[in-house]
């Protein structure tokens, strides 16, 4: 009975752990054009998942821990998204999208915008999940 006791105390503290309230919902970010076309495109859900897609397939890319969804967190938030408004297409456009409960918004900028906020933003996105 008191290791019952002990394994549902531990389980209920780290399932509560793992069920941080994040202000996003989904980040999607990726590339397309430049010579050949091809897009991709990672998606991080709100709990960490991470799938990317290429073509009409989703892959299973990995799964971000608790500090990793922290930086992203922590990224996002201090970056203070609202008050940034691109939307340029060129021959390789970036992009990141958030998307909360009740809104969604997107940006868009290319090699030669000078938006270097987004840019750091994005590198510092791949950075976590790419490692």
């Amino acid at each position: 009975m008191k290791n019952t006791l002990i394994f549902l105390l531990i389980f209920t503290f780290f399932s509560c752990a793992s069920h941080r309230s994040l202000d996003f919902q989904e980040i999607s970010l990726g590339r397309s054009g430049g010579f050949t076309g091809q897009g991709i495109e990672y998606r991080i859900n709100n709990k960490g998942l991470v799938t990317k897609i290429v073509k009409d397939s989703i892959i299973i890319f990995k799964q971000l821990n608790n500090k990793d969804m922290n930086v992203l967190k922590t990224v996002i938030e201090d970056a203070k998204l609202d008050s940034i408004e691109i939307n340029e297409y060129g021959n390789m456009t970036y992009f990141i999208e958030i998307k909360k409960l009740n809104n969604s918004k997107i940006f868009r900028w290319t090699d030669t915008s000078n938006i270097q906020k987004l840019k750091e933003i994005y590198k510092s996105i791949f950075k976590t999940i790419k490692k």
